[in-house]
């Protein structure tokens, strides 16, 4: 049974845990996580790789690793036809890390590729939701 003390407490607190959780639901909508498998393509069948894309509200994210790379000496990486960046790659293996505004919006989708430094496709994969 309440009292009258218990009444303003009760109501304090769930105004605070309504506060929190539409707090939390909005933090949630602005946020993107995207993930892809990248294949070796003809070139290099061996490679493979793994591409993120995050978004939050105050930070923006892209990140592609490769691996057993065997013939490639740099990568540059697109995505839906732009290119967004290029790594060295070092004992078959590139990481490419991005971070801020300049990182181009992504979604559900969309084509990453990956080439050497002569044009030709080694990786490719498509992100999707995490």
């Amino acid at each position: 049974m309440l009292t009258r003390r218990m009444i303003p407490f009760t109501c304090l607190t769930a105004f605070l845990f309504a506060g929190l959780t539409t707090n939390a639901a909005e933090a949630g909508k602005n946020e993107t996580r995207l993930e892809g498998r990248l294949s070796g393509s003809i070139a290099e069948p061996l490679a493979s790789g793994k591409a993120k894309f995050e978004k939050r509200a105050k930070r923006i994210r892209f990140s592609v690793q490769a691996e057993d790379l065997m013939f490639a000496s740099s990568i540059s990486v697109s995505v839906n036809g732009v290119t967004v960046g290029t790594a060295a790659v070092k004992l078959g293996f590139a990481d490419l890390n991005l971070n801020g505004s300049s990182i181009p919006a992504m979604q559900a989708g969309d084509t990453v590729k990956v080439f050497d430094e002569t044009g030709t496709l080694v990786l490719s994969g498509t992100l999707s939701g995490k």
